[in-house]
């Protein structure tokens, strides 16, 4: 299921930023997961690489998942928009819409324990009414 929503995200031309982007950034990891870490989009080098997390705020995140003693490449990382918006703009919402049927229907097919969500655009998916400034640094428990 979670190789059928890969190959329809590299398929998709849902909204103007397909057009823009090298390739799209779907996912990667264990489709066996119980963490799945969502952050914005991708960056640059994700966009290059059609991978996330690969650049330097990637590196920096894979270090500190080392420094707490747990192994990345047990987790699923992904995106909520899985193209890259141009110079690295904030999304729009009609991109943010575009693609969360997407992220979506990745939680569904993985369906893990625990999400961390990793930055504003990530957070308001699961939280719409909170405020970053408020909730970071502080675990939600989310139903849904």
């Amino acid at each position: 299921m979670l190789a059928d929503i890969t190959r329809d995200i590299l398929a998709c031309t849902t909204c103007p930023l397909r057009q823009g982007c090298r390739q799209p950034v779907p996912g990667m990891g264990n489709p066996s997961a119980t963490v799945m870490l969502v952050g914005e989009g991708p960056g640059e080098h994700e966009d290059t690489q059609s991978l996330p997390f690969v650049g330097p705020s990637g590196q920096l995140l894979r270090e500190l998942v080392t420094q707490a003693g747990l192994n990345i490449n047990q987790m699923y990382l992904t995106n909520v928009i899985k193209c890259r918006p141009p110079y690295n703009r904030d999304p729009t919402a009609d991109e943010v819409r575009a693609c969360l049927p997407w992220l979506d229907a990745q939680i569904r097919a993985i369906n893990p324990k625990l999400i961390l969500a990793l930055g504003r655009y990530a957070m308001v998916q699961f939280m719409p009414d909170g405020l970053i400034t408020r909730l970071h640094g502080h675990p939600q428990v989310v139903h849904g």
